[in-house]
Formats: structure tokens, C-alpha cells, sequence
């Protein structure tokens, strides 16, 4: 299987009522965002997907949380904004964007520090 990954960070804010501590007030994270695309089969350029058009996609993704507060968004009405939660949004709008031609599988890891990620895919 051929896969292509695209990184960008995104500084946005959130808070998670249901934890005490500092996470429970809101906060900024300076989130790697990382977008993953497989498939088993290349187009006829040799490619699986254009990363341009998958950068300019997942830009598009992340610029409506950059610097917002993400409890307050719709996409978090019913879900807190984990980063599980977070890689399941990016996922969705991602996957509703690109030509799914030769893609089989999107991937979002979202990377909270170095040694923290969680991630979606299907």
C-alpha cells in the first residue's frame, strides 16, 4: 500500500469541563497535524493523490479552528474537544474535500507534544 502524509500545525484553544486540573480552564495548544492518505493503486502520473490539492484541503480543514475556542463550534456541540474528537472533525472534512480516486484510507494524527498523538482513520 502507497502512502502520502502532509504535516501543519494548528493553535487553537479548548478546555475539557469534565477533568479538574489546569485542562478544565481553557487553553492553548499548538497542535501537528498530520493527514495520511493510502490506497493500493497510483494514477496515471504515477501518483496516489496530487499533495497539493491534498494540502490545500487540509488548510482549508484547520482554518476554521486555528485560533478559535473549539467548545464553541458546532462540530464540538455534542463531543468534547479531545484529540481523538479533533482527528475525527479533520477526518470528516478532509474526506468530504478530496478526490477519493486511488485513496482508500485517510489517516489524521493529531500530535499534542512529542511523545503524545491520537489519531483517526478509515
Amino acid at each position: 500500500m502507497f502512502s502520502v502524509t502532509l504535516g501543519r500545525t494548528l493553535a487553537t484553544r479548548h478546555f475539557l469541563p469534565h477533568l479538574e486540573g489546569p485542562e478544565k480552564e481553557v487553553h492553548v495548544h499548538r497542535y501537528k497535524v498530520e493527514a495520511t492518505v493510502m490506497g493500493d493503486h497510483l494514477d496515471k502520473c504515477g501518483f496516489l493523490i496530487n499533495v497539493d490539492l491534498v494540502a490545500f484541503s487540509l488548510e482549508k480543514a484547520l482554518e476554521r479552528f486555528e485560533g478559535a475556542i473549539l467548545n464553541e463550534m458546532p462540530e464540538f456541540r455534542d463531543a468534547a474537544p479531545s484529540m481523538e474528537n479533533i482527528a475525527q472533525v479533520i477526518w470528516m472534512k478532509l474526506a468530504a474535500d478530496i478526490d477519493r480516486s486511488c485513496v482508500e484510507r485517510i489517516k489524521i494524527t493529531i500530535w499534542e507534544a512529542d511523545n503524545v498523538s491520537a489519531s483517526y482513520e478509515q
